[in-house]
């Protein structure tokens, strides 16, 4: 391999030998920018997964009538009306409220419907009316 790259460098001018550097570096640029996309979708991943099995964490930390609550809140935007059930709700940061009442926020809107739509699927979780 040396002797290849000797060889070519010998009997080169020296324009193609700027040229094979160029393109070495320009080689060596698409490797590192792929490397560095790999090493980023890797990490963010690895936050997705975390950030999930922490909100995990909190839904089933819910009675049943606050998870039956926030699933009408996540579903059909139905605001639960007891304050206990807000409160506890605001207090595990599920939802927040601003001037005009209360909201999912962005970043858990679209983990708690797909949660909410699968545990109104098993009957097993269903709360009794």
């Amino acid at each position: 391999m040396c002797d290849m790259i000797g060889r070519l460098l010998k009997d080169s001018r020296p324009v193609d030998q700027i040229m094979l550097v160029i393109e070495l570096l320009i080689l060596l640029f698409i490797v590192w920018e792929f490397a560095w996309k790999a090493w980023d979708w890797f990490k963010a991943r690895g936050e997705r997964k975390e950030y999930e099995s922490d909100l995990e964490e909190r839904l089933t930390a819910l009675k049943p009538q606050e998870s039956s609550a926030l699933m009408d809140f996540a579903l059909h935007n139905r605001q639960p009306v007891e304050q206990t059930t807000l409160s506890r709700l605001d207090e595990l940061e599920l939802i927040s409220r601003n001037f005009t009442g209360w909201f999912i926020p962005r970043k858990h809107k679209k983990h708690l419907r797909r949660w909410a739509k699968g545990k109104s699927k098993s009957p097993k979780n269903i709360p009794p009316a």
